[in-house]
């Protein structure tokens, strides 16, 4: 019988109570303190670059298939005769305890023409944050991955010691790095261990 009631408050903790797109808008409008934003990336296109990128998508189809990573790419951007923005974004929110990833498309005027996609991990609990570093080489080089483990299934971060050949570089305007995980531990009140 314990294993039902288990089952069942799994099952009923995945079950959203909120709105997830109401919850985008929320963090885009940025109306309250409760949000740590992990990793926000803007790209912006208008006609005559999206129009350029396919004309040039088209002879890379037979090389690896890149051509088509190009065109998809491009047609999700939204309608080719307008100018859009797109925003890849990694959020905690603080009131849903809950890491939201989504990726959505603005028009002209800046307001929300499509939400792309759109994914919730929930943070289970005795949840920690784990930053793994491991040596690779020998001449110094290293790998690091961060991520958040609890009784659920593990979240992984964005993660950088030193982001400063990335900052500036396609659109990245936030990345999380080392001073940052240590304030988002605080935020989260997640106990940071470090290997």
């Amino acid at each position: 019988m314990d294993e039902f009631a288990d089952l069942e408050k799994e099952l009923n903790e995945d079950i959203r109570s909120f709105n997830l797109e109401e919850l985008i808008i929320e963090i885009e409008e940025n109306e309250s303190g409760s949000f740590f934003i992990f990793q926000r990336q803007v790209v912006s296109g208008g006609p005559i670059r999206k129009i350029l990128v396919l004309l040039f998508a088209i002879p890379l189809i037979p090389v690896f298939g890149l051509g088509i990573y190009l065109i998809w790419n491009t047609l999700s951007m939204g309608p080719i005769n307008e100018h859009t923005t797109t925003i890849v974004s990694k959020v905690y929110s603080k009131k849903h305890h809950s890491i939201i990833d989504y990726r959505l498309i603005l028009d002209q005027e800046n307001v929300i023409h499509k939400i792309a996609r759109s994914k919730v991990s929930s943070i289970g609990d005795n949840a920690i944050i784990e930053l793994n570093k491991i040596w690779s080489d020998q001449m110094g080089g290293h790998r690091i991955w961060c991520s958040i483990k609890s009784d659920k299934k593990p979240i992984i971060l964005p993660y950088s010691e030193s982001d400063a050949f990335l900052i500036g570089s396609n659109g990245i305007e936030q990345l999380f790095d080392g001073a940052r995980l240590e304030e988002f531990a605080r935020f989260a009140n997640l106990k940071l261990v470090s290997d």
